[in-house]
């Protein structure tokens, strides 16, 4: 069942049901398998009729917003039905049962198309002119962007997509002189569009590990730099008590009264009294260690002068120190407590005879 579509009176437009050509009982439903035509209700032709009509007749097919162009094989007795070849359903994108538009319309007259065989062994035809004209006499409109079907002997297609039309996107091809030009074969030219991703991709990658080994060179220059040039405790420090230290060791700031107490400690001497045996530590002699912050290594006594140790203890011994003058401050002595002797003692004679008698 067709459905007539509103719109411009002058142009017949029909709602039909599409069909594979496959599902057609015509008897030349094989040979227009092949072809840019379709098979059409014979009520379709009795409408016509009353428009305006060009001959041949061309149609618009639509499903969506795709669209292609064909004429007709023939008109059939097959009511709300439309029967496409193999390839005008696949460029619509349709399945047996969808409803697509059919408009009649007037194409211009086509003077050159641009063709590109899918596979490469099109190339391999004897006669491409030939070839071309028999399979381009099946078609009656080209379509900018469609997949057509060229059949060639008694088993092979071949497929060509319509890679440019003039003077418009669809044209009309019955009765005119066409100007065909062949455009590289897709695989050819998906072969060369790997081969240039991969030299592309090769580049890079080279491009890259040249960039890396580059960078790795210059990161080793740049050690050894610094290896030559190192200096070490070049750096800078900051001091706690005031100031930044430079490398020099200078300071960046002071503390005037701070100094001033450093000035003062550093110009006395340390006194020492060392304890001696029996000796008065008020009676020593007074040891200078040097300014402040000198270290002394060794005892008291070994520094000082021995001949002054020896005036100064004969001196307080000859005067008749007391035990207090050898006291430490508080009254506590200097060296008290019991002493102890390994010497053996002898025994009186009076107490060896008295052992010895019988």
């Amino acid at each position: 069942m067709s459905i007539h579509l509103r719109g411009d009176p002058r142009v017949y437009t029909v709602l039909l049901r599409a069909r594979s050509m496959r599902e057609s009982k015509h008897l030349k439903a094989n040979e227009f398998e092949n072809a840019g035509k379709v098979i059409l209700p014979s009520l379709v032709l009795q409408e016509l009729s009353h428009h305006l009509v060009t001959y041949p007749m061309v149609f618009s097919f639509s499903y969506g917003d795709r669209i292609t162009h064909g004429g007709v094989a023939d008109f059939d007795q097959c009511p709300g039905n439309v029967y496409f070849p193999s390839w005008m359903m696949d460029q619509l994108g349709i399945t047996s049962g969808d409803n697509v538009v059919v408009r009649n319309v007037n194409l211009p007259l086509g003077n050159f198309v641009r063709l590109q065989p899918l596979t490469e062994d099109f190339l391999q035809i004897h006669n491409h002119r030939a070839t071309l004209e028999h399979g381009l006499v099946q078609y009656g409109a080209l379509t900018k962007g469609d997949v057509i079907t060229i059949p060639y002997g008694d088993d092979r297609v071949y497929r060509l997509r319509v890679l440019d039309t003039k003077p418009a996107p669809a044209i009309a091809i019955t009765e005119t002189d066409l100007e065909v030009d062949f455009a590289p074969p897709a695989d050819v030219e998906a072969r060369e569009r790997a081969e240039a991703e991969r030299r592309e991709a090769e580049a890079a990658r080279q491009e890259r590990e040249r960039q890396a080994l580059e960078a790795a060179r210059l990161a080793a220059a740049t050690a050894e730099a610094r290896r030559v040039n190192f200096v070490p405790f070049s750096g800078s420090g900051t001091r706690v008590r005031s100031g930044t230290a430079g490398p020099s060791g200078s300071r960046s700031g002071h503390d005037p009264a701070l100094e001033a107490i450093l000035a003062e400690a550093a110009a006395q001497k340390p006194v020492v009294r060392p304890f001696l045996h029996g000796v008065n530590p008020a009676a020593v002699v007074p040891l200078d260690l040097g300014p402040v912050g000198a270290i002394v290594i060794g005892s008291p006594q070994r520094l000082a002068d021995p001949e002054q140790l020896k005036a100064a203890s004969q001196g307080l011994l000859s005067s008749g120190a007391s035990s207090s003058d050898t006291a430490l401050p508080g009254g506590a002595p200097i060296f008290s407590g019991t002493s102890a002797t390994l010497k053996k003692k002898k025994r009186s004679k009076k107490a060896k005879s008295s052992v010895d008698a019988p």
